[in-house]
């Protein structure tokens, strides 16, 4: 890792660069940006000297330059800066969020077909303690298999449970996440909570809604609609 100030486009910063690592590596250079700080990206020109830069990088290592970019204001856009640099590259892999869901799909590879796209997630990992005993935590990509697990989960049936799921579902958008049985990241709100807001949806004798509510949480649960332990629930 080298974290002191480096530019594409200082020829010398390259040599100095390539001279450190090992032959054929893989380079990331994150980012572009903060790699070419004096120059602009909507040159043709200095975009062709970041290119120019980052191909006799690649050469004279023997490995792969992975330079990490970002979208333009209007992400349909596609990258940020000149076209040239979507144009020179050998392939082009786009990290995309929407919410909770995260993606990387292939926007372009010279060499393969274009599209190909797979959810992740990001699953925290604990590294150890520092010395005020707080964790120290970082994350590793896990494939997203939450889509496929979607698609072979029943709707809820029954008006109760109809009404019920409905009743607590917004209340997900605050949940807390890393509760003891849920997959990281995944919002859960409290068992009571769920009954408190369910129970407001029935219809039935109000000494009874709490009860049929406890049901109703009990038929989504064991459907696989929602996940329960200690506790919490979550969405499945």
């Amino acid at each position: 890792m080298v974290l002191q100030p480096f530019k594409l486009t200082e020829p010398q910063d390259v040599r100095d660069l390539a001279a450190v690592v090992p032959a054929g590596a893989v380079l990331f250079v994150d980012t572009l940006n903060r790699a070419a700080p004096t120059a602009d990206e909507n040159s043709s020109k200095d975009m062709g000297q970041i290119l120019e830069a980052a191909k006799h990088l690649q050469t004279i290592t023997g490995g792969l330059v992975v330079m990490v970019h970002h979208t333009g204001k209007d992400a349909t856009k596609g990258l940020r800066g000149h076209s040239s640099l979507f144009a020179a590259l050998d392939a082009a892999v786009e990290v995309s969020r929407d919410g909770e869901r995260r993606e990387w799909r292939v926007a372009k590879s010279k060499d393969g077909a274009d599209g190909d796209a797979h959810p992740f997630r990001l699953q925290v990992e604990t590294l150890g303690i520092d010395a005020h005993d707080d964790p120290v935590t970082s994350c590793t990509v896990r494939p997203d298999t939450s889509t496929d697990e979607v698609k072979r989960v029943k709707l809820p049936q029954g008006g109760n449970q109809r009404l019920v799921y409905e009743g607590i579902r917004g209340l997900f958008k605050d949940g807390i996440s890393g509760k003891p049985g849920a997959p990281p990241m995944r919002p859960c709100i409290e068992l009571e909570a769920a009954v408190a807001a369910g129970a407001a949806r029935l219809t039935c004798q109000t000494d009874r809604r709490a009860t049929r509510t406890k049901e109703a949480i009990t038929g989504l649960v064991s459907r696989g609609v929602l996940g329960l332990n200690e506790g919490w629930l979550w969405t499945v």
